[in-house]
Parts: C-alpha cells; structure tokens; sequence
C-alpha cells in the first residue's frame, strides 16, 4: 500500500497492473476486536486502467478496498474515480457475502468506466445481480466479463435496465442451462448494440 501512494504523484500515469501480487488484505490493520481506520489510497489522478485481478483478495479485503477509496472520497483525493475506463477485479474469490456491498458502492461512483471484468469471483445469481445493477449508473460501459461464476439459469435481472451501450457481454462457464437461455434470449432485445456474445461453456442443451 505505501508503495501505492509513492505513486500520487505521476500525473501522467494512466495504466495500473497490480494483478497477481498477493495483495489479499490492503493493508487492513486489526488487533483483537478493535480495527484501525485505514488511510486513503492516493491513487494516480488521471488512471484509466486498473488492473487488480488475482490477488486472492477475499471479502474483508474488498472491504478495506472500499474503506480505502471511501476515504479517497473524504479528503477529495478521487479525482481518478472520474477518468477511470477499465477495472480488472477477476479471480479474487469475493465470494456472495461482500458481492452486493463491493458493487453498489464501488461501481457505481464509476461513471467513466468502459470495461468491467469481474471473473471467477465465486459469484453466485444475487452477487451478479448487484453487479448489474451498481452498472446501470455507468452508461459508458461498452465490455463486461462475468465468466466462470455461478449463475445458474437465474438471469432475470437482466431486465432492469439493460446496459443499453454493451458491446460485449461475456456469461462463459456459468452452469447457465436451458432455461437460462430462453430468459437471455427474451432479454437480448434491449441490448441494441452488442455485437460480442459469449456463452462458451455453458449447458444450453441437454442430452
């Protein structure tokens, strides 16, 4: 984290890759029952590209994530929250429990973002569908990842507002069956511009 904030100060910085560095607590702080208020991030002004996936980041360190950028918000260091284009959050397992609360705030403050991955996060339908939902607030998303969770054939959030500039949607690996693709195939007409589909390795059909 202290090697994080060194970076504040190159204004010119606009890609972030930290993925795959074992950052699974943030910096979070705890002793016995009493845990200490963390410190803003100080990200870089003017990031667009924000690579975090990988770091076997479970639900209390997403939460220090967000302490940490609530607290960006506090002292009136989130301007990069505002030029912020592409966020990389696979392969962390989040897991249901931090899911509705990581997307609802983090995503949404979002507005500028254009590409989301959210990949083999052991997300499961509800996870996703906080995940849609915080997303509706960001009308510039073009691409979204949500393969290798676990949605099953319950996609019928798919309904509430449809991301109406998706370009490319990606439900690979997500045990989605034939039910599942009768509602994705009710749905489909709100996405007026995707071009990209992938539903690879699913289970459409049945023997």
């Amino acid at each position: 984290v202290e090697f994080i904030r060194c970076l504040s100060s190159l204004n010119a910085l606009s890609t972030l890759n930290l993925a795959n560095n074992r950052m699974n607590d943030l910096g979070s702080q705890t002793t016995a029952a009493i845990k200490v208020k963390p410190e803003p991030l100080y990200l870089p002004q003017n990031l667009k590209s924000l690579h975090l996936q990988g770091n076997e980041m479970k639900g209390p360190a997403f939460q220090t994530l967000l302490d940490r950028m609530e607290m960006d918000q506090e002292c009136g260091s989130s301007a990069w929250g505002n030029s912020l284009e592409n966020m990389s959050l696979s392969s962390n397992p989040v897991t249901m429990k931090a899911g509705p609360g990581l997307c609802c705030w983090m995503l949404g403050r979002f507005r500028t973002l254009k590409s989301l991955q959210v990949s083999n996060m052991l997300l499961k339908a509800e996870g996703v569908s906080a995940v849609w939902t915080a997303l509706c607030y960001c009308s510039s998303l073009t691409s979204l990842d949500l393969s290798q969770n676990s949605i099953g054939d319950d996609l019928h959030y798919l309904s509430n507002r449809p991301l109406s500039n998706l370009r490319s949607l990606s439900l690979s690996s997500n045990g989605i069956g034939t039910e599942g693709a009768g509602l994705l195939a009710q749905k489909l007409g709100g996405f007026k511009m995707l071009s990209c589909l992938d539903l690879s390795g699913n289970i459409l059909q049945s023997d």
